[in-house]
């Protein structure tokens, strides 16, 4: 029973608990203001869901496995600490089973302690910045687990139980002496230094890293509501300031993030910068913000660029998400590093040499090699296909088709298109290009934070396809793809865009194609950064590729864990420093056990298609074909 020192020390604990809340959330408020409760049931089911099925963990099972039995046992001990001042008792048969069940978990909890512990100490290509907390926290759960342990082993010696519904316990009495005489002595010292050390951990919660607990639940609930892969829009017209470089230009949740990282690596693991020796890690970009937020209880202007979070790092960034889709805790990484960004391009001016060309070409001709606009139709000219400008009613076609940047300009992506227009006219469908009329979508602007020459591109495409009542696009690049569709609806383009992959694989289904050959081959694919984890579409092309007869073989980095090529957040029209990511992802493909008979490398991004085609040729592989899925169904018609 509790006496009264011990209810004043669950009221210490309370008022410490509290107050650390209270000074954690007083440096989020530092932060500016952003509505986070649209579709806030939606959120509270998704966060209950992901908290409850821990998915996100069970992607590293090891470690994922062991955190469920340590997550339950505390919902458990919560559940049975209310359970307990409701005046009833269960039958003897329930009691037992609640007993076996409580105490396998909590033992196969202690195990998992124990394991956390070694995988601390022996795993150091994990890329773990073992601190004394991380320790401190695992020795501290530990030792409530054993006075727990104890605990129990006591009552089975007072009572003479054998034991069957406690197995852990039953291990445990062989600690307890059999005389008599110490058992009440021993279970008031198992039970003192069981409670003192559980509501010392509770108090502490607010101060450790283990205030994860509280805050994973929120930040899945307080998930940003701006469409995947779009970002923070601006009044161009009548802000003065653009990005940040201080921790009051963030908003509350980019705080809240910086307090809820517990450092378990894995964006860091996943990210393919930090892979291929560039100053990325999104781990330490996060850590160097908490640092500053914390500074900043003396220092409000403390600068967010410093020695740690520098320009190099920053755009090293490809913004392939691979950091935030494999985030346990919902982290948004990349809306803080696109803060940092834009304030660096926007406000500092502080640009690469090629990204300067870049943006001249984007803003003079509407791509980025800078090859004259009034060229843009010319790869359609020999095709039968339609522009919309000699269209009486552009109503009446069914899609636009949208080849990008790439589609028009790059000789090698160009050959895809043109068979993507076959198959269209081989399945009689009515769509249309823009032609000349077409400009850059703005991927490239926005990615490497010049908001005012995307804005400028984007309203430019928006009034072309409004004026011609444009309803529904299929493009062929998944980076269009997001603009498109996640970046335009944000002012004014709100249109159904679907990705070429997802189209050709309806056109299967619905039976507007036929494919009259079965190839022969055996194909990896390669995952577009934009086309899975920003739009999740994972199946499709996988689907196409089988459909077509090839043998379709899978590696270890695929999904949700692909590598990105190197491409994306305009790094495709910038140098990249060596190890190259295209080159390492094409030796992942090459080193693994499939890859010894690999004939080919499927890709539905032209950025994509053009990296492995380059990797390939470094490693003197060009046995190895590089194709589009466009071109696997092209063959198979």
């Amino acid at each position: 029973m509790l006496n009264s020192l011990d209810m004043l020390f669950i009221s210490l604990t309370v008022l410490v608990f509290v107050f650390g809340l209270i000074l954690k959330a007083t440096r989020w408020k530092r932060g500016q203001e952003t509505s986070r409760l649209d579709n806030l049931y939606e959120n509270f089911l998704s966060s209950a869901e992901r908290v409850f099925s821990h998915r996100d963990l069970l992607r590293e099972k090891k470690m994922g496995f062991f955190h469920v039995f340590l997550f339950y046992l505390f919902v458990i001990a919560l559940i049975l600490v209310i359970v307990f001042h409701i005046p009833f008792s269960l039958p003897a048969i329930l009691a037992g089973v609640q007993s076996i069940i409580l105490d396998s978990i909590a033992l196969i909890a202690l195990v998992g302690i124990v394991y956390f512990y070694y995988r601390r100490l022996t795993e150091k290509d994990r890329g773990f910045d073992n601190k004394k907390e991380d320790f401190v926290l695992l020795i501290w759960l530990f030792l409530i687990f054993i006075t727990g342990f104890l605990m129990e082993a006591v009552r089975l010696k007072v009572f003479k139980e054998k034991g069957v519904f406690a197995p852990a316990g039953l291990m445990f009495s062989v600690l307890i002496p059999s005389n008599q005489e110490y058992y009440p002595l021993l279970s008031q010292l198992f039970w003192r230094a069981h409670l003192f050390l559980v509501l010392s951990f509770i108090a502490f919660i607010p101060y450790t890293k283990a205030i994860h607990i509280v805050l994973i639940p929120l930040s899945y609930l307080f998930k940003n509501p701006i469409p995947k892969g779009a970002y923070k829009l601006y009044d161009l017209d009548n802000s003065e300031e653009f990005g940040a470089n201080k921790i009051s230009d963030l908003n509350w949740k980019d705080l809240m993030d910086l307090d809820t990282c517990v450092r378990c690596g894995r964006c860091q693991e996943n990210c393919p910068a930090f892979l291929t020796e560039k100053p990325l890690s999104p781990k330490k970009v996060i850590q160097d913000l908490k640092t500053v937020l914390y500074k900043s209880d003396k220092d409000l202007q403390s600068p967010l660029i410093n020695e740690d979070i520098t320009e190099e790092v920053i755009f090293s960034c490809t913004t392939c998400r691979a950091c935030m889709e494999n985030c346990p805790a919902g982290i948004e990484h990349l809306d803080k590093m696109m803060e940092i960004k834009r304030y660096l391009v926007l406000m500092e001016g502080s640009i690469s040499p090629e990204a300067q060309l870049l943006f001249k070409n984007l803003e003079r001709n509407g791509n980025p090699w800078g090859m004259p606009a009034s060229t843009r139709a010319e790869w359609a000219k020999e095709l039968d296909v339609k522009f919309l400008a000699e269209i009486d009613d552009p109503k009446s076609i069914d899609f636009l088709f949208w080849p990008g940047c790439a589609g028009a300009f790059d000789d090698r992506y160009s050959k895809v298109v043109k068979k993507i227009v076959e198959i269209f006219n081989r399945a009689d469908l009515k769509f249309a290009l823009l032609g000349e009329e077409e400009t850059c979508c703005g991927d490239p602007a926005r990615k490497l934070g010049n908001e005012y020459l995307y804005d400028m591109l984007a309203r430019q495409n928006i009034e072309t396809m409004n004026n011609y009542g444009i309803k529904k696009i299929v493009t062929s690049c998944p980076h269009c793809l997001n603009t498109l569709k996640r970046d335009y609806s944000q002012i004014g383009g709100n249109y159904e865009v679907v990705s070429h992959s997802e189209f050709l694989l309806s056109l299967l289904k619905e039976g507007k194609i036929n494919l009259n050959k079965s190839l022969e081959g055996k194909f990896v694919y390669h995952d577009s950064c934009y086309l899975a984890r920003y739009n999740d579409v994972y199946d499709e092309p996988r689907e196409v590729i089988k459909k077509s007869g090839l043998k379709l073989t899978e590696f270890e980095r695929r999904g949700i864990k692909g590598f990105c090529c190197g491409g994306g957040g305009g790094n495709m029209f910038l140098e990249e420093h060596s190890p190259r990511m295209n080159d390492t992802r094409v030796k992942q493909i090459l080193d693994s056990g499939e890859g010894k008979d690999l004939t080919g490398i499927a890709t539905a991004c032209p950025f994509c298609l053009t990296m492995m085609t380059d990797g390939t040729k470094t490693y003197n592989r060009e046995d190895i074909v590089v194709k589009d899925i466009a071109e696997i169904i092209y063959e198979a018609l």
